[in-house]
């Protein structure tokens, strides 16, 4: 019974990291992809390197 418990918690565990690494993941995507339409449509500077940003997100993944 508890040897269950242990190993549901610890999957659970991994869930949870797993999640947040994703939730992280999207969020670096959905500001890049906002940014990157701003600099274009709006001709807002780049303030920010869109490529970097890019890199820094595939190693997210």
């Amino acid at each position: 019974m508890f040897r269950e418990f242990f190993q549901l918690w610890k999957k659970a565990g991994l869930l949870n990291e797993a999640l947040k690494e994703t939730e992280k993941m999207l969020l670096v995507a959905k500001n890049m992809f906002s940014f990157s339409l701003r600099v274009l449509m709006d001709k807002e500077k780049e303030k920010e390197d869109i490529y970097k940003i890019d890199r820094e997100l595939n190693k997210l993944q």
